[in-house]
């Protein structure tokens, strides 16, 4: 750092960047807050421009890699790896060292044997992360342009409010309080806290209760989870326990997320201007969507709307009998009042707008359905009913204005949402119930042959794409491009690539196609299924719930799915640097999934504009 200020100075540019000078790290945000808070303030380093950094974690992330630099460099089995004994000597000194009787004044680790070991381990580290950086190609320019945006947004932050989370923590204080009294009297002093899970897992299995494994499908991992959804579970057991039901009822209570985001909130908010930065995740998910971080905003749930003014006043006021007085339980109240804690500061507004059905909408543009995009196009218009309510009129044969809520649920949500991606019957019973809603097997398989029939160029955009994927790795390195579904497939370097319509490219790492005997689950129809033998996609990628790198298989729904989402991703892209570039007044502070959230200044914007700047098309997107 040093050293790059001499450059600077020496090059007589009164502390510019020379031209053309880029710098580059892994997770680049850390180093940038570094330079900019210690290197800036206590060094009198230079500033660096903000188009000069680049960060070879989001180059990885950007081909379904690891973001992790140990992780990325194994994928790829690079030359150059990550120092694992160094990392963990690296967290031994970063931290305070406890006094000793030969040393009682002693604060740091100060070693000169472990220090130069640590210099070595900073060093390799610098390999290894050039090394990854030279194997992968740069990010396009939109692409580019997209993370410099990102970087923007999270030191930005967005406004919390303080009062709103207090108040919140004294209740949840409350609620947990006497959570942890009905515990400690369900079982008998055996389990006093709510946040003591050995504890009550014992207590639980010496009961008769089976708690569920966290990874059933690994025999060697016999570690049991109490998560939200084992729980859940539990509780549907018929023969459970009455009072190992009662004490996983209390358990339950307490274990709401929406209380660790107001504690997230409470200790990230920047005491100067209570706002709260670096919340989100660039290209967190192999499609490039963003992903939560930190107080996790992906996850809020929708909540209230009309009334959310007046539930969060309540909330400040900090009393949960009150809560439970005017909107029912209080731990309920708090997770549905968490979009109500992003506020505008003095003097600037909140606008607030997202896609409509924008995946339903992709996938039949992708699919050239034109019978269902003129569904939403006559709806659109306000002159005809929405798909759901169409496709629920469908299925069972009447008018889609004589579609009730409940038929418009069940038989057209539901199989929208879900079988745009090749889900059978039996997934679809559990998709749906996840969801709160209960399907039998007969209606499972109804609503699959309902929606497949109704969307056949969709069924056809799932066999186009993997016949796509399959001829591509078949034909290998270097061969022309395959097209199907708006995009193109072909094999470069170690990588299988999906060109997106946006000129993105999605990457699936070492391809490979293998004969795979699949056994179908069985069902009512078919309790015995027989197995066949199926070619099947394989490549190495990251198993979703672990992030471990391991070989996965794919198939034309989940192909359709992937890149369904990331045009959907693409489209978001596209709107951000829209509204950055060409309406800076409207200042993104958070963006969910297909909602974006501005902040601007009182009367410097019209809502109007700033939703047709979102919804305007971009080129690729005809």
């Amino acid at each position: 750092a040093n050293s790059l200020a001499v450059l600077w100075r020496s090059d007589d540019r009164r502390g510019e960047a020379p031209p053309g000078l880029l710098l580059e790290a892994h997770n680049a945000f850390f180093e940038r807050v570094i330079w900019a808070h210690v290197g800036q303030r206590q060094h009198r380093w230079p500033e660096i421009p903000a188009r000069m950094w680049r960060c070879s974690a989001a180059k990885a992330a950007s081909y379904a890699l690891p973001r992790d630099l140990d992780g990325a460099c194994d994928a790829l089995k690079l030359r150059q790896q990550k120092d694992a004994e160094g990392h963990r000597l690296m967290l031994k000194l970063s931290k305070p060292a406890k006094p000793t009787k030969a040393d009682p004044l002693r604060v740091w680790h100060e070693d000169p044997d472990e220090l130069r070991r640590l210099f070595a381990y900073c060093l390799q580290d610098v390999r290894a992360e050039h090394g990854l950086s030279k194997v992968l190609a740069e990010m396009p320019e939109e692409e580019l342009a997209a993370w410099q945006l990102d970087q923007e947004i999270n030191l930005r932050g967005m406004r919390i409010d303080r009062e709103l989370v207090e108040g919140a923590m004294i209740v949840a204080e409350s609620i947990t309080a006497d959570v942890n009294r009905h515990l400690a009297r369900v079982t008998e002093g055996a389990v006093c806290k709510s946040t003591a899970r050995p504890s009550f897992v014992s207590w639980l299995q010496g009961r008769g209760v089976e708690i569920p494994r966290k990874r059933p499908d690994d025999p060697e991992d016999t570690s049991v989870t109490i998560d939200a959804e084992a729980v859940k579970g539990l509780l549907k057991v018929e023969d459970l326990d009455p009072v190992a039901r009662e004490a996983l009822g209390w358990w339950q209570r307490a274990q709401k997320a929406s209380v660790r985001k107001y504690q997230a909130m409470l200790a990230r908010m920047d005491d100067r201007d209570d706002r709260v930065r670096d919340v989100l995740r660039f290209h967190a998910a192999s499609t490039g969507r963003w992903a939560g971080s930190g107080i996790q905003p992906h996850n809020f749930p929708r909540g209230y709307e009309d009334e959310i003014d007046a539930v969060c006043g309540d909330v400040i006021g900090g009393d949960a009998r009150l809560l439970a007085a005017l909107w029912g339980d209080p731990m309920k109240v708090l997770s549905d009042s968490l979009r109500g804690a992003v506020i505008a500061p003095p003097g600037r507004v909140l606008f607030a707008a997202d896609y409509s059905a924008i995946e339903a909408r992709v996938l039949l543009w992708q699919a050239d359905d034109q019978t269902g995009l003129d569904i939403f196009r006559v709806f659109d218009a306000g002159k005809g009913p929405d798909i759901y309510q169409w496709m629920a009129g469908r299925i069972l044969g009447k008018p889609a204005e004589s579609i009730t809520k409940y038929e418009r649920q069940i038989y057209g949500k539901v199989p929208v949402l879900a079988c745009g991606y090749q889900m059978g019957a039996p997934k679809l019973v559990v998709y749906a119930e996840k969801g709160g809603t209960e399907l039998t097997d007969e209606l499972a398989d109804t609503l699959v042959k309902g929606y497949r029939a109704t969307f056949a160029p969709v069924v056809k955009l799932w066999y186009a794409l993997e016949d796509a994927a399959k001829t591509a790795v078949l034909r290998g390195r270097g061969a022309k491009p395959v097209e199907a579904g708006r995009c193109l497939w072909g094999v470069r370097g170690r990588f299988l690539f999906c060109q997106l319509p946006s000129g993105r490219r999605l990457a699936y790492l070492d391809p490979d196609i293998e004969t795979h005997t699949i056994t179908p689950k069985p069902t009512k129809k078919n309790p015995k299924p027989e197995p066949f033998e199926r070619e099947v996609i394989v490549f190495s990628g990251q198993e979703q719930t672990t992030g471990r790198q391991c070989r996965q298989t794919t198939y034309g729904g989940k192909l359709t799915e992937n890149a369904v989402q990331a045009i959907s991703r693409d489209l978001l892209r596209d709107a951000m640097l829209r509204l950055d570039r060409r309406a800076p007044q409207y200042q993104t502070v958070l963006h969910v999934h297909d909602e974006i959230v501005a902040e601007v200044d009182e009367g410097a914007g019209l809502f109007t504009d700033f939703k047709a700047l979102m919804a305007e098309a971009p080129p690729w997107a005809e």
